[in-house]
């Protein structure tokens, strides 16, 4: 079968069977059909769980042809099992939706509904590979994170950034929302592994390499290996987007937004992910980059006031408890003047007046 479920709460499951259940028992009241459209309106996992319910059902048709239905439907006719369910529910009560309820006629209708689809659910469910889970992990200000995936990779997760994953048994994937982070990549031939970042692919088999997501562009650097990236997505010129850039240990690329990759170049590998140590490094980088990648790193908050300034190159080094002393630092090589507004802003400007 090529249906897949999304993983939700059992209780909620189990509510969900239930309310399926008497529905197709036919004995569903007005009464009954109003508390269903509540319990369907409280929460759009209510929505979903029945929604695959539905889709169970639909099923059951080309179950009941398989081998396994077969085994089954013997399989309760040997041992007596309706029987026995006559017999049980003759003598006891069903606590349906938080209510004590006698079996009668009309119950025992729901009942009987009840158990041929959990035995159903059952077994489509077995018959469904298991999906892997899709893992979310965020970042505050100045807090960098380590994550270890089940494959054994491991990822820093830089300030304020943002990441999902899915490791399963045919695919190792993750996707950079926001921020930055480092990958240290566990070696598996069979089953490469895929990073994305907006219109950025990143293939890898087993290898460690930076990436940082900044409002215009994806910068890929590599520590050790081989990482293939290339570009998704429709572009002004398709067949460059074929062949994807190869990077090897030093170097790295740059994608801006809605354009070709910049050229190849190299970088020090020593300085390479050093921000995971607390550090932060900006060689001939836009000071508007080096804002905002600091920002990151800042309970406060800062405004560049220039344009001009905003792509002046700047080369700085700082710890990441130093940021609030960055405005001096950078004032000290550009032409640049700051203040500190209520609210723990600082303005940057340009200090040269115009004539």
């Amino acid at each position: 079968m090529s249906k897949h479920f999304m993983e939700l709460p059992e209780h909620i499951n189990e509510q969900a069977r239930e309310w399926f259940a008497l529905l197709q028992s036919g004995d569903m009241s007005t009464e009954d059909q109003l508390r269903l459209d509540s319990w369907l309106s409280e929460h759009e996992d209510h929505q979903q769980a029945y929604k695959q319910m539905q889709s169970i059902w639909q099923s059951l048709g080309d179950l009941s042809a398989t081998p396994e239905a077969t085994a089954l439907r013997q399989s309760v006719q040997d041992n007596g099992l309706l029987a026995k369910l006559r017999q049980v529910i003759s003598t006891t009560g069903l606590n349906l939706r938080g209510t004590t309820q006698v079996f009668s006629a009309r119950s025992l209708g729901y009942v009987s509904a009840a158990l041929v689809f959990s035995i159903a659910v059952g077994l489509l469910l077995v018959q469904q590979p298991q999906q892997p889970a899709v893992n979310y992990y965020a970042t505050q200000t100045g807090e960098i994170q380590k994550i270890v995936l089940a494959d054994g990779s491991q990822i820093t997760l830089g300030a304020k950034s943002k990441i999902k994953t899915r490791i399963g048994e045919l695919d190792r994937y993750a996707e950079l929302i926001v921020g930055e982070a480092f990958f240290d990549i566990a070696k598996d031939i069979a089953k490469p592994f895929f990073v994305k970042a907006d219109e950025v692919s990143i293939e890898v088999i087993g290898t460690q390499f930076n990436v940082l997501k900044r409002y215009k562009s994806i910068n890929v650097s590599v520590l050790e290996g081989r990482v293939n990236v290339s570009e998704q997505g429709a572009q002004s010129n398709p067949e460059e987007s074929l062949t994807p850039v190869v990077l090897t240990a030093g170097q790295q690329v740059i994608k801006p937004h809605s354009a070709s990759f910049d050229r190849v170049t190299t970088v020090d590998v020593s300085e390479l992910g050093v921000w995971r140590s607390g550090r932060l490094i900006f060689t001939e980088t836009a000071l508007i980059d080096v804002i905002t990648d600091a920002s990151r790193y800042f309970e406060g908050k800062f405004s560049m006031q220039s344009k001009e300034l905003a792509n002046q190159k700047v080369t700085v080094s700082l710890r990441t408890d130093q940021i609030d002393q960055l405005p001096q630092m950078l004032a000290q090589v550009l032409p640049l003047a700051f203040r500190e507004i209520p609210g723990n802003i600082i303005v940057l400007e340009n200090s040269v007046v115009a004539d």
